[in-house]
């Protein structure tokens, strides 16, 4: 399953209020009326940069998932699971899961390094590196380095490797 958090990230919180008929700038933190709750005056601000909706009444913040599933219930007329919005949203803005190509890939890399350990190591670990930058957020990126290169070999990585790798992220 996709994750939530990566749907959440890639869906526009502006762009869907404008599916659902609120018009929203797409410049600048807006203030809008709170769609959860009756509201006289907009006690709502959509953030462009949290991609979200925080209201002051409610005190509540809302991603892109949140909207969805408010709007499409009460289109739908029942409740829309999260399960529901993950798939109709990752299908409908063609989202995929990240982490699984970031997983085939760092499969492909291990692979390569255990067939030729010693000839491509160096264009292994530049390739492991930009790997390592692209992985998810959500991953423990420490446990990710530390499972990469503990080789099925059983072939245990010098610390100065390790320093070097760690040193090489930092940088870049």
């Amino acid at each position: 399953m996709i994750p939530a958090r990566l749907v959440a990230d890639k869906v526009s919180v502006v762009a869907l209020l404008g599916l659902y008929g609120i018009e929203v700038s797409d410049t600048s933190d807006t203030q809008i009326r709170c769609p959860w709750h009756a509201d006289s005056t907009p006690s709502a601000r959509v953030y462009m940069q949290g991609n979200c909706i925080v209201c002051f009444t409610c005190a509540k913040r809302f991603n892109s998932l949140d909207v969805f599933m408010h709007f499409e219930s009460q289109k739908k007329g029942r409740p829309v699971r999260l399960r529901e919005a993950i798939e109709t949203l990752a299908e409908r803005y063609g989202i995929t899961s990240q982490a699984n190509s970031v997983e085939s890939s760092y499969a492909r890399v291990r692979s390569a390094l255990l067939a030729d350990p010693v000839d491509d190591r160096d264009r292994l670990e530049l390739e492991f590196i930009k790997l390592y930058q692209r992985t998810p957020r959500w991953w423990d990126n420490d446990t990710v380095l530390k499972q990469f290169v503990l080789l099925d070999s059983g072939m245990e990585p010098t610390m100065q490797w390790l320093s070097d790798v760690r040193k090489a992220l930092s940088e870049a």
